[in-house]
This record gives structure tokens, C-alpha cells and sequence, in this order.
């Protein structure tokens, strides 16, 4: 999808993103996506997959609903100071890093 958002071929590339929301595993306060894969594979994970999905949403559909609940779900996996893997801890970095919106000061 980002590829093709890339390419500037808009119009395919939320119509895999279309498809790829049908398959959210969606609940009231998170969303996901399941790779299919065994919990905590190397090679394919449900977080890594997520982060990237919300990628592409981000791109995408920056505003769309389920935003906020796929963030509350990678945070909630997260164990420490980071996820399961780097790579799990890179993708949900690069998917920070697109979210938008002023940050909240504490204190």
C-alpha cells in the first residue's frame, strides 16, 4: 500500500487498505491485525504486522477511527522498554513517528 501510495496510485492502494481493515481484529479499546504466524516468530508477528499496518494508515487515512485503539494495543504489548524484538521495536517507531498532534505537556 505505501508503495503504491508512492506511485501515486491512490485509488489501489486504499482498496488494499480497505481489505486489509476487514481483516482488524477489532475490540472496544484496541485493534489489531494477526500475522498467522506462531506468537513471537522471528520471521512474522503480530506486532510487527500491526505497526505496519498502521503505517499504512496512517498514510492513508490518517484520521481514520481505529487509530487510537491500535496504538493502545501496541502499547500494551509492549514488555520494558521496548517489544518482543528490535524489529517489532523499529516498525512501532516508524509508525510513532507518523502519528500527528501536538504533545501534551505534564507537570
Amino acid at each position: 500500500m505505501l508503495a503504491l501510495d508512492a506511485m501515486k496510485l491512490e485509488e489501489e492502494a486504499n482498496r488494499h487498505l480497505d481489505e486489509l481493515l476487514e481483516q482488524q481484529v477489532d475490540r472496544a479499546a484496541t485493534a489489531s491485525w494477526q500475522s498467522g504466524a506462531p506468537r513471537n516468530f522471528w520471521s512474522d508477528d503480530d506486532v510487527e504486522t500491526t505497526a505496519l499496518a498502521l503505517q499504512a494508515l496512517l498514510r492513508l487515512r490518517p484520521d481514520h477511527e481505529s487509530v487510537p485503539r491500535i496504538v493502545n494495543w501496541l502499547l500494551l504489548e509492549r514488555g520494558g522498554a521496548g517489544w518482543y524484538a528490535g524489529k517489532d521495536t523499529s516498525a512501532v517507531i516508524s509508525a510513532a513517528l507518523r502519528l500527528e498532534g501536538p504533545a501534551e505537556e505534564t507537570g
